[in-house]
């Protein structure tokens, strides 16, 4: 059966309207993808403006949090530099005690030696006057007696 014109007509107006319906549906959907582009873009500006403040404040407290970081490790390096200069001065002063207690045994060595010399040199001069003197036994037991008191006494 072949369908009448009117027929045809009518299918045709059918098509035509499902094809208008179809085209309007197609560029309402068109218009909704390009809203829904535009909403997704202002949300992700939007996005992108929240993130940014919140990390502009992140570098800000960033900034904030290594000046003061700054400050204590010029205060901890001052410190250093402080407990350095003690301790430099701890050992001059360390170093000045050494050299004053080797000056002093120094000191107490060359005394103990010149004491020596000088007992020594005394004992050559008793023996030597002893000699000389020609005394008697018991006049050189008195000499000897009162110069080892002498030496004795020059030694205290």
């Amino acid at each position: 059966m072949i369908p009448s014109r009117r027929e045809l007509g009518q299918i045709a107006g059918v098509v035509d309207h499902v094809l208008i319906n179809n085209n309007s549906t197609h560029q309402n959907t068109q218009q909704k993808r390009e809203e829904l582009f535009l909403f997704q873009n202002i949300a992700q500006e939007s996005t992108i403006g929240n993130q940014t403040e919140i990390l502009k404040q992140q570098l800000y407290d960033l900034q904030n949090q290594i000046l003061e970081v700054n400050k204590r490790f010029q205060s901890e390096q001052g410190k250093l530099k402080l407990a350095h200069e003690n301790i430099k001065l701890l050992t001059l002063l360390a170093e000045m005690k050494q050299i004053q207690k080797t000056t002093d045994q120094n000191t107490l060595q060359s005394l103990k030696h010149n004491c020596a010399k000088e007992q020594h040199v005394m004992l050559d001069q008793s023996c030597f006057s002893y000699q000389s003197l020609n005394l008697s036994q018991e006049n050189q037991n008195e000499l000897l007696e009162k110069q080892i008191q002498q030496m004795q006494n020059s030694l205290n």
